[in-house]
């Protein structure tokens, strides 16, 4: 008999709400619990079985759905016997009734992670549980080196500061009275020294609180006394200079956008047990700390600003600081790459970091030794490059045990690099896989060699099924065994896995399409992995739909693929109204194994539960021609599904948000095969990018960046005119839902507006549900209207896909802007 991966947890549950304190006296033997889960594992998914009911999922319940917090590290400790993890509920998101708070809170939260608590799991028995309890916003948890305490932050006290629980006494403590900067990135803004004595921490710069670091950004905040407010000069100034033809332009320019002020910190060093600060280093606008191995400096990377003429292209620099005599300097300037993390090497001798040259091709350079402020570059081939697919928190390379060589993803190999002779070597490829990510032992420089015979434990992905799970890949010989490969997405980065202190154990992050992330443990020796949380059982309560892997060419003849939702109760041979969730530029096929729900109100499950079938197509976009690439693969896409008698030809509809928004609006335009639209967040006018300065959808973001017009407006006017979706609505004969928040900072609510009136103008069908006080991205909206936004959408498919009017009471009464 096979036992359950969950079933642990229910035969523990009881113990879940012992105090910890108690749970020592919990006699429990491994066999004992093993036999007991199976019998009543068994027994668990028979009832669940029959309570499972082909039924709507209801909206409530989905935006109650329990999520890891985004880009929040889970934490193991050093006895491999507990994790720690950040968990968020139903979010309590307010309305940005003021647009300073649209990042941080009032108190100092990421608003990304409002209702954040930290949780602790055991993970043998699976008995989890809530330490902080719903007080205040909590994340960013990490345990001490030797195991007593849990540091975490937490604006509990009515601002962002650093808290302590210790294990023995179940007690929690503020670990100092300074105020943390949780600025950008959020994921863990400290590290501990390996003595578990000190804490070097990210802080507001001395002297200054959170609303004198939003003034930076947004100016002073407004007084409500309207007489005051008259009184007061109020006018905003930019400048900018002439450049003669012909002279030198200048390398550094200042970012109009202020947003990088958030970043702005003081560098400290905290002592837990004095409670004491010392700042180290001051005014830096830092997006990574790194202590050494041998905690005897702290690397930091912080924003400098941008090369001139290009503003996706922002500069960094490199400073080091001793934590025995407090010296600090800066060790390297104007770097490109500075939001790749630092890595020092294990022997505390050498920091390596990323750059790239002038003639843009990558470049690793490596400060050693650390006292001398000198640096050795290594060019690496032109078509080299680490990979950056997965984000900040990939880990795009890490040493060896020696300290000598660096490894690192490529493409589809694995390769090593010499820091000593610059040789670049390939060490393996696995056929038909994709290497995702290194995994690192607990002190996130080196691969994970678990058994010390030289072969490293690496995440990939089987190209055809798009299974993900981990090989055994020998670092001599490049030979490559299977330990895992399971229809999973397994998150990617250092802030997701985490190897246990005797290097037996790796604990990460992983979901399916009809299950939401939870914790996962894998022990290569055994090779099988087992469940070890389980935030979600509601959903064992309804039939959620399945997925397919589909496959088409586009018009030009590329080999393209596509993950198809199917309804829940899926009839073979029965004709379902189709949904295409679009994204220009992405390859949605990796959705195949991924629960689509982190975003709540975008859940699709919500849809296939409904009757609908979801087509996500992968959308490879060029330069220059986004629409026209967009057509040429997403509708063969569409078409596909209808040859496979899944869709009916006759019920699609599109859906996209943000660039998605602005795809979905651009398919309807080229396409009749569409009977109902929804766009989310969209951009309808290229032209509008020079109207915002900086980051976002702003100059860089069009010429260079995502919307991928290759050059200036001046250089490519007709370009700009055929890409924009404004300059042909005229043809558009699908009935379009949009819908804005009108304090969305990324892309303006005048898009949205734009649209509107131009589709009214031309007497098309057309509706604006423009949310009063909300931001770019639904899943961050208060409550209320999250349901409105869901029950509209889908009341907006089931009139034209379905052709059902709008049910009493399926819909929240509409806000004062919604129609």
């Amino acid at each position: 008999m096979t036992e359950p991966r969950w079933c642990k947890s229910m035969v523990l549950s009881a113990v879940e709400r012992l105090p910890l304190k108690c749970k020592g006296t919990v006699k429990v033997t491994c066999k004992i619990v093993r036999v007991c889960a199976c019998i009543l594992g068994v027994v668990a998914s028979a009832v669940a079985g029959q309570e499972q009911q082909l039924k709507p999922l209801p909206i409530e319940e989905a935006l109650k759905i329990r999520s890891f917090l985004p880009r929040v590290p889970i934490s193991l400790s050093p006895d491999g016997q507990w994790l720690a993890y950040g968990i968020q509920e139903a979010a309590k998101f307010a309305a940005l009734d003021d647009i300073r708070y649209s990042t941080l809170t009032q108190t100092g939260a990421p608003n990304a992670l409002v209702g954040g608590d930290i949780w602790i799991a055991n993970t043998h028995t699976g008995q989890s549980r809530n330490l902080t309890n719903r007080e205040g916003t909590n994340w960013a948890p990490a345990w001490s080196p030797d195991g007593r305490h849990l540091a975490f932050v937490s604006d509990r006290g009515g601002k962002p500061q650093l808290w302590l629980w210790e294990k023995s006494s179940d007690k929690m403590r503020r670990a100092s009275d300074d105020v943390i900067n949780p600025g950008l990135p959020f994921e863990r803004p400290y590290e501990w020294t390996r003595d578990s004595k000190h804490i070097v921490i990210r802080l507001l710069p001395e002297g200054m609180n959170l609303e004198g670091l939003l003034d930076l950004v947004y100016g002073p905040r407004q007084l409500p006394d309207s007489q005051s407010k008259m009184s007061q000069l109020r006018v905003n100034v930019q400048k900018s200079e002439v450049i003669p033809i012909g002279a030198p332009q200048p390398q550094i320019t200042a970012n109009l956008d202020k947003s990088d002020q958030l970043l702005l910190s003081d560098v400290a060093v905290i002592d837990i047990q004095k409670a004491e600060t010392i700042r180290i280093a001051r005014q830096l606008r830092l997006i990574w700390l790194s202590v050494s191995p041998d905690s005897s400096h702290v690397g930091m990377m912080s924003y400098s600003g941008q090369v001139a003429g290009d503003k996706q292209q922002l500069l960094w620099e490199l400073s080091l600081a001793s934590l025995a005599t407090r010296q600090f300097g800066v060790a390297a300037r104007n770097l490109s790459s500075g939001n790749r993390r630092i890595l020092w090497s294990p022997d505390s001798n050498r920091l390596a970091y990323e750059t790239v040259g002038n003639d843009h091709k990558h470049q690793i350079s490596f400060l050693s030794p650390i006292d001398s402020g000198k640096a050795r570059t290594l060019t690496l081939p032109s078509d080299f490059e680490t990979s950056d697919s997965f984000g900040i928190g990939a880990t795009p390379w890490l040493w060896d045990g020696t300290g000598q060589t660096l490894y690192m993803i490529n493409g589809n190999a694995l390769w090593k690099i010499g820091s000593a002779t610059g040789e670049v070597k390939r060490v393996a490829e696995i056929p038909s896989h994709t290497f995702l990510d290194l995994i690192a032992v607990r002190d996130n420089l080196r691969l994970w060699v678990p058994f010390g015979d030289g072969a490293a434990i690496v995440l990939t992905r089987e190209d055809r099924t798009l299974q993900e799970g981990f090989y055994r890949v020998d670092l001599t010989t490049g030979e490559s065994t299977k330990i895992l490969e399971e229809p999973q997405t397994v998150s990617i980065g250092l802030k997701d896995m985490e190897v246990s202190e005797d290097r037996k154990m790796l604990t990460y992050l992983a979901e399916g399409v009809q299950h939401p992330k939870d914790i996962w443990i894998l022990e290569p020796d055994v090779g099988t992995s087992r469940q070890v949380t389980i935030t979600n059982t509601v959903l064992r309560n309804y039939e959620l739909g399945s997925s397919r892997l589909v496959r088409w060419k586009s018009i030009d003849g590329q080999d393209l693929q596509g993950a198809i939702l199917l309804p829940a109760g899926y009839k073979e041979g029965e004709h379902y109204p189709l949904i295409v969730y679009v994204y220009g530029g992405s390859l949605l096929s990796t959705t195949l194994n991924k629960w689509n729900g982190d975003n709540g109100v975008l859940n699709m499950q919500l849809l296939a539960t409904r009757g609908y079938a979801v087509l996500f197509p992968d959308a490879p976009l060029g330069v220059g021609e986004p629409i026209g690439d967009l057509t040429n693969t997403v509708l063969p896409g569409v078409a596909k599904a209808i040859d496979l008698g899944i869709a009916d030809p006759e019920r699609v509809g599109i859906i996209g948000q943000s660039y998605g928004g602005y795809s979905a609006l651009a398919l309807v335009e080229h396409s009749k095969q569409f009977k109902a639209a929804v766009s989310i967040s969209g951009i309808v006018n290229l032209f509008s990018s020079y109207e915002k300065p900086g980051f976002g959808v702003g100059i860089g973001w069009v010429e260079n960046g995502q919307g991928r017009m290759g050059g200036s407006m001046w250089q490519y006017r007709d370009r700009f005119i055929e890409n924009s979706p404004l300059f042909y609505l005229d043809r558009v004969q699908t009935p379009i839902l949009l819908i804005h928040g009108d304090a969305d900072q990324t892309v303006p609510v005048s898009e949205s507006r734009m649209a509107f009136q131009s589709l009214r103008r031309l007497g098309k069908e057309v509706t604006l549900a423009e949310y009063q006080g909300e931001g770019h991205a639904p899943a961050r909206w208060t409550y209320r209207n999250q349901v409105d936004f869901c029950n509209r959408v889908i009341a907006w498919f089931d009139k034209y896909l379905k052709g059902d009017s709008p049910r009493q009471g399926s819909s929240l009464p509409l806000s004062r802007n919604s129609e």
